[in-house]
């Protein structure tokens, strides 16, 4: 709405149509008159619901993860995969290791620990 050039007050009454749940429950009981501009809606919503963004994911959440005694090497590695993808900036030598240390014990994991592996390929 910006970009179009549209009123700070067109968008304060526009935003409580694209809401639903918790969100407009929210924003109906907010007090009359509490908000003063655009940016004093966008910065209490944003605080309000700030704890409701999912964490970003680590290293460490990959740490974690294990391959189960009775779960196949696929299974492992679609959920590893999976966690993965969501940690940001992740070495791919860091992600290797983590990974193979997930393994559960067994020739696999024996063949993969003789050999220097540095990627997933």
């Amino acid at each position: 709405m910006t970009l179009h050039g549209e009123t700070d007050l067109l968008m304060r009454r526009t935003f409580p149509t694209l809401m639903g749940g918790r969100a407009l429950t929210w924003y109906t009981i907010l007090p009359t008159g509490s908000i003063a501009s655009w940016d004093d809606l966008a910065g209490k919503f944003q605080t309000h619901f700030a704890t409701s963004r999912p964490a970003p994911k680590s290293v460490r959440s990959l740490e974690n993860i294990r391959q189960q005694s009775r779960e196949s090497l696929r299974s492992f590695l679609d959920r590893f995969d999976k966690e993965a993808l969501q940690v940001q900036g992740l070495d791919p030598e860091v992600q290797v290791h983590i990974l193979l240390s997930g393994l559960r014990q067994g020739a696999f994991a024996y063949e993969l620990a003789r050999h220097e592996i540095t990627d997933l390929e």
